[in-house]
């Protein structure tokens, strides 16, 4: 699962590397040629992803159960990841924002530091298996606290070097910490719903891509003011208060909420 998130960033990576030169050479319409890359990807799954084996009997419980059911531990599980992902894509969306507006770095150099940060998540998403074994029920809220850290870091920085280094960690830490949520579908789906679980929490990590915009614009409206650096700001208090939550969970009530 961890190799799986970070070739997704280095994947979209990528991605968005050939699509800027494709708009930048031969205009907006070309950029769309991006999509292309669909084509072989679905012929490559074709030839090579096998079919999943079918059992008789699963297929007989398969044809009485209509409606699966999901557990509460799903709907929790996913408005944490649609969360997380707001305060990720809201560091994504600002950093380039906040290193121009305050003058320590040019645009050249945000674009240095956005095309990079992929590779952190790659590196991220390689180490995860590691990091689950040694910190095990610890490694969320102790990574969704560091990530905290690293917001606050980019959001009182004087420097290039550490935003750059900062907004390097929320990449590396997203990559561990949605690797982690996807990765504990397999404990809180109920039987026989394992790929409904998966499906509706890949759905709250595209919601909260989808609302971090909004989140944005809100935050700006509340505290009436459109720096960049109260997103992280923001954004990492947020996240400090949901890691100290998960450890408080594990240390008093036993992962009755982080289970």
């Amino acid at each position: 699962m961890g190799v799986r998130s970070g070739f997704e960033m280095l994947g979209n990576a990528i991605s968005a590397y050939v699509a800027g030169a494709l708009l930048v050479d031969f205009g907006w319409h070309s950029a769309f040629l991006i999509y292309t890359l669909a084509f072989p990807v679905a012929i490559l799954f074709f030839f090579f992803v096998p079919n999943p084996p079918q059992e008789e009997h699963y297929q007989a419980e398969r044809k009485n159960q209509y409606f699966p059911k999901v557990n509460t531990d799903v709907l929790f599980w996913t408005i944490l990841l649609a969360v997380y992902q707001i305060t990720y894509v809201g560091a994504t969306v600002r950093i380039a924002e906040f290193i121009e507006g305050t003058g320590i770095g040019s645009t050249q150099q945000s674009a240095v530091v956005i095309s990079i940060a992929p590779i952190f998540g790659l590196v991220g998403g390689i180490i995860f298996s590691v990091a689950l074994m040694r910190l095990k029920k610890y490694l969320l809220p102790v990574g969704i606290i560091a990530s905290g850290i690293c917001q606050l870091w980019i959001g009182l920085s004087h420097s290039f070097f550490s935003a750059a280094l900062g907004f390097f960690l929320v990449t590396f830490l997203d990559a561990v910490v949605v690797s982690y949520i996807l990765n504990i579908a397999t404990e809180i789906s109920s039987k026989g719903t394992l790929n409904l679980t998966t499906s509706i929490l890949l759905i709250g990590s595209n919601c909260g891509i989808f609302l971090a915009p909004i989140a944005l614009g809100g935050i700006d409206s509340v505290f009436s003011s459109n720096k960049p650096a109260l997103t992280f700001v923001v954004c990492g208090i947020i996240l400090l208060a949901m890691g100290a939550v998960g450890l408080w969970d594990i240390k008093i009530f036993r992962r009755k909420i982080f289970k």
